[in-house]
């Protein structure tokens, strides 16, 4: 269960502190570089780019290159627009993610599992009894936003949300890659087993840490190697060598990135159809792997330059 949770504060909040705009604050690294990919043809081109959905206020991850391409385009294409659809989103996750009437969460956990439920949530600052009324999926999201937030993470200065404003205020054209009913039934529709192995999955190097402040350590370590990668472009880096491993389930894995991936070809491939600079922000793990949206593209023939 730690160890899902430091990978759904990457997966859902996604961000580190590694590098700062502060001057007095030596950076690791010599300037930003994130990934960034190029498809076009005659009268299209479409920048792709893999998020990360919160960050540290004083992150620096903006480039020369980036910018201008943003700038560019007359249309920016977001997973959901959670900006402008925050209540429908949050009525679909009501309806989808909350046990009704007298089930709760502890009914499909061993009496241990509930028992480091309840120690997590309170670590990150979350009432017990709010978790109980989540189904597996929707208790894994909280927790893993409420881990960001006590890391220090800031869901406005993500790069959607710094990006969507801009987007707005410059006239650009938004579009979805999915729409929210999409967005949430991705995951709150896996079978009730397969939730809870993936809620109470646990990689190896935690099974032995019994002090949360020193898993809590753990994780911002593990965040600040995966987002020091995202920040480099090295996207390589960035890909999961166990896959199981690292997600708990392959039908959890399936879910969340590969399904999403595929049907995100078609409105990709839409965009491409329309004259004008695209420009597509989606989360980083979705551009990173054997089952990327990257290698989706390249596998139906398409030319994708970069990173």
């Amino acid at each position: 269960m730690i160890r899902l949770l430091a990978f759904m504060a990457f997966l859902s909040a996604c961000t580190s502190t590694a590098v700062s705009q502060d001057p007095d604050v030596p950076s690791p690294l010599a300037a930003p570089a994130p990934a960034l990919w190029e498809l076009s043809d005659n009268d299209t081109t479409i920048h792709i780019f893999g998020s990360i959905h919160a960050l540290p206020k004083d992150l620096v991850w903006r480039t020369e290159e980036f910018d201008a391409a943003f700038a560019a385009a007359d249309t920016f294409c977001v997973e959901t627009d959670v900006d402008a659809k925050a209540r429908e989103v949050i009525q679909i996750t009501i309806d989808e993610g909350m046990y009704k009437d007298d089930d709760q969460l502890s009914n499909y956990l061993t009496a241990e599992e509930k028992e480091d439920l309840y120690e997590i949530s309170e670590a990150v600052g979350i009432l017990p009894i709010s978790i109980e009324l989540m189904k597996p999926w929707h208790a894994m999201l909280t927790l893993g936003a409420a881990l960001g937030f006590k890391l220090g993470l800031d869901e406005a200065s993500g790069v959607e949300f710094v990006l969507l404003p801009e987007a707005r205020a410059t006239g650009k054209k938004i579009c979805e890659m999915e729409s929210p009913i999409e967005h949430v039934t991705s995951i709150s529709r896996l079978p009730m087993d397969v939730q809870v192995i993936v809620l109470t999955h646990e990689k190896e190097e935690f099974k032995d840490v019994d002090d949360l402040d020193v898993a809590f350590d753990m994780m911002r370590a593990d965040l600040d190697e995966m987002v020091d990668d995202w920040v480099r472009g090295d996207v390589d880096a960035m890909e999961d060598e166990d896959i199981l491993e690292e997600y708990g389930h392959i039908d959890f894995y399936n879910a969340i990135l590969v399904k999403r991936n595929r049907s995100w070809i078609p409105r990709i491939e839409a965009l491409l159809e329309e004259p004008g600079k695209k420009f597509i922000a989606v989360g980083a793990a979705h551009v990173a792997g054997p089952d990327s949206v990257i290698k989706m593209l390249r596998d139906k023939g398409y030319e994708v330059k970069g990173p």
